[in-house]
């Protein structure tokens, strides 16, 4: 198959990322993340039950007879908290009046406010999330990068432009999910599990990339590493495809078994596969492009970098 070079120039790949990163900005700020219950106030209806049932059918019996809850939740004992959000009075209270008619074996049903602790639950998987994001990013430049070949200006270009991916894929995962919450999507603990699956497989096309990258940068003679890069792709472009759709699939099923909804993983892995073949094909030559123009105007640090690493 021919390989097209969808992004021809500097500037078109420059505007491109323009209007992708106004898009997402104002997509954080005219619709914001539709927080879930676990950030936001919510009324909660207590049901028992005589038997069991899966929260997924008591989230489709709430949603068909009343409003769509933020989430379900239930424990061992067959009891289900189903939280609302944003909630009338007289709906709440028909749907505690009438809940039993819509869900055989109900022994009993009772609501309460549940005032979650907002800036430590947002904070604490805000560090979980760069944590294990650091940690995965610094083991990847350590056990990838050392070791082949590269001298520091090399190796700190390569670094430098996988950092801007990480945090311009954060941006537009963090806008997309705006768009979702739009739609009425819950930015609930699903949220934070498909932020790491998109850092995951950035991480893992960049390991997998990088290391094909350096061999190939072996066997031929071009000056930049941007244009190591695009001819790389220009040869060998369909193993990134391969490579992209393979590792979401891979990644996303173990959140299917724990019951992630369907619309978070459809959503999350077109956007995931979206953001790789992106990031292969334009953002990181071009991004290569521009740290290599920068620091090409300074002879000192090109002279105190011009050592292997």
């Amino acid at each position: 198959m021919k390989y097209i070079k969808i992004i021809q120039s500097f500037k078109t790949f420059i505007a491109l990322l323009a209007v992708v990163s106004i898009i997402a900005a104002a997509s954080l700020y005219t619709m914001k993340l539709n927080l879930g219950s676990e950030y936001r106030d919510a009324w909660v209806v207590k049901i028992e039950v005589d038997h069991d049932i899966d929260s997924s059918e008591v989230n489709k019996i709430v949603s068909n007879n009343y409003q769509s809850p933020s989430k379900v939740d239930w424990d061992s004992s067959n009891t289900f908290y189903i939280y609302f959000q944003e909630i009338s009075g007289d709906d709440l209270s028909k749907v505690e009046e009438t809940i039993a008619d819509n869900i055989s074996g109900v022994n009993s049903v009772s609501t309460y406010y549940h005032t979650p602790e907002k800036i430590f639950s947002i904070q604490s998987r805000a560090t979980n999330l760069l944590s294990i994001t650091g940690a995965a990013f610094a083991l990847y430049v350590i056990f990838t990068l050392k070791g082949k070949g590269l001298n520091y200006l090399q190796t700190l270009s390569i670094v430098l432009a996988d950092i801007f991916i990480v945090a311009w894929a954060t941006v537009v995962t963090i806008a997309f999910s705006a768009l979702l919450g739009g739609a009425g999507l819950y930015m609930d603990k699903w949220f934070v599990a498909a932020m790491l699956m998109v850092m995951d497989v950035l991480l893992i096309n960049m390991i997998f990339d990088d290391l094909r990258f350096i061999d190939f940068s072996k066997t031929h003679t071009i000056n930049t590493l941007s244009e190591i890069w695009d001819k790389m792709i220009e040869q060998d472009w369909p193993t990134n495809v391969l490579v992209a759709v393979v590792s979401t699939f891979i990644l996303i099923f173990p959140f299917l078994l724990f019951g992630m909804p369907l619309m978070w993983v459809s959503a999350i892995m077109i956007l995931v596969i979206l953001i790789s073949l992106f990031s292969v094909y334009a953002l990181k030559m071009y991004t290569l492009r521009a740290i290599e123009l920068v620091l090409a105007k300074s002879d000192k640090v090109s002279k105190l970098l011009d050592k292997q690493w």
